[in-house]
């Protein structure tokens, strides 16, 4: 007789607990709205393992932010995955780089289904109707920095009952990892695809990339007898502005032992969101909060959510430059985070500024003021070639960075790209421009009133 199909959720880097540090910027009901996204999402988990009638639960570590969250916190992940097993779901849990073996741990009388991974791979059978349908192995960290090559511990099992054919027993693996050297996230516990192909596992359940991927599987064309699927869920909730867009987990639809489809499932609450705004044709500065309003107002139709967290960022020549100028970058923020916010509520919807970036330029006519001679067409004139040379660029950063004392603030310039460094110079020609042309009525074609 074959074995039922079923399906399981796999989800990783919930990251329970995170402060969202840097980010509030002093509104306590923003940090409250922020830190509350990342529960939410666990709340959103347990409804689809329930929804899905999932036949088990894999949560692939950085479960919890660090080593010392709070009873609060750990209360909610007891909670979440006492529910499900009330419920007949079990759950399997390993912990990565930020909640390692060893962290400080609340006491709670965690029902038998829920199954935490030791430093060394163990292996747990998931039955259905008296019969064995997958067993489940991980491992977890066992410091916060791990260098070895977690995945060569794995080997797939042989079944421990005599009852079928273990080979149509689906097979997962649950390791927190880096595999290939993901650039943006820290290499801990590295391997390599063919380093998890030869394991002989069906399924690894990946965590540490806060990006959904799928290295291989259904989707990737990898099919016969001997095809694995390797699979990051990304983090359920995005952590800051570097996190835009869906975040969720994966429904892995299984089929006679064989993984037959993943699903993605978003399980966010809140969307973080980079809008870049032209003001160059803008008569307003209402323009500015109509605009940023009508983008989140467009990402939570689209998203089916009702808070969005947004980075907006500034340019154009002439309009408002003067005006937002005068300002000031502070005066702005708060104006624009204020209007931004009852704009929300009037929506019925949760919309914060995260940090708004004046790159608007005046309107001026550079040709008119290079032929016009004197220190402003001098200043014009050094822009360009600086703009126009990458070697001058370096040598502009390697000539500061002899001035400057403190070794982080010259690694952080020397970490800067080129267009970085390009971008700098036309934010300090616009505002030596400013201050020249201050009182000139933008001599040359200024703005009109």
């Amino acid at each position: 007789m074959s074995l039922p199909d079923f399906c399981f959720v796999h989800a990783a880097d919930l990251h329970l607990g995170s402060p969202f540090s840097g980010i509030i910027a002093g509104s306590e009901l923003a940090a409250q709205r922020l830190v509350s996204a990342s529960n939410r999402a666990l709340d959103a988990l347990v409804r689809l393992c329930n929804e899905r009638r999932a036949a088990f639960l894999v949560l692939a570590g950085d479960v919890f932010d660090s080593t010392s969250v709070d009873v609060r916190t750990q209360y909610q992940l007891y909670s979440a995955l006492s529910s499900l097993a009330h419920e007949g779901i079990p759950s399997f849990v390993s912990w990565g780089n930020h909640d390692p073996l060893g962290s400080w741990r609340a006491t709670f009388n965690w029902p038998p289904e829920v199954h935490f991974f030791g430093a060394d791979v163990g292996w747990h059978e998931v039955r259905s109707s008296g019969r064995t349908i997958a067993v489940v192995g991980g491992v977890s960290y066992a410091r916060p920095e791990v260098n070895d090559n977690l995945s060569l511990k794995f080997r797939r099992p042989p079944h421990p009952h005599g009852d079928h054919d273990p080979d149509r027993c689906l097979c997962v693996g649950v390791l927190h990892c880096n595999v290939g050297v993901v650039p943006e996230h820290g290499n801990y516990a590295p391997c390599s695809l063919n380093d998890l192909a030869a394991a002989g596992i069906d399924y690894w359940a990946l965590g540490h990339v806060h990006r959904h991927k799928v290295l291989a599987g259904p989707d990737e064309g990898v099919t016969g007898a001997s095809s694995f699927a390797a699979v990051y869920p990304g983090a359920t909730q995005g952590r800051d502005i570097t996190e835009t867009g869906a975040h969720g987990c994966c429904v892995v639809h299984v089929s006679g032992g064989r993984v037959a489809d993943i699903e993605f499932v978003p399980t966010d609450d809140l969307r973080w969101l980079n809008l870049t705004i032209d003001t160059g044709a803008m008569r307003g500065l209402d323009e500015i909060v109509s605009t940023v309003a009508a983008s989140c107002s467009a990402e939570c139709a689209q998203s089916g959510l009702d808070a969005v967290a947004v980075r907006v960022r500034l340019f154009g020549r002439g309009g408002l430059h003067r005006e937002l100028s005068r300002q000031g970058a502070g005066q702005v923020e708060r104006w624009l985070r204020e209007s931004l916010e009852h704009e929300g509520r009037a929506a019925g919807r949760w919309w914060w500024l995260e940090s708004v970036q004046d790159a608007t330029a005046p309107d001026i006519d550079r040709a008119a003021l290079k032929r016009s001679g004197g220190l402003v067409a001098e200043l014009i004139e050094a822009a360009n070639r600086l703009s126009e040379s990458a070697a001058d660029l370096e040598s502009l950063v390697r000539s500061i960075e002899q001035e400057l004392g403190p070794p982080r603030a010259r690694a952080a310039l020397a970490s800067l790209s080129v267009d970085e460094v390009r971008d700098i110079v036309a934010e300090a020609e616009t505002y030596a421009l400013d201050l020249l042309l201050a009182g000139e009525g933008e001599a040359g074609g200024g703005e009109s009133a």
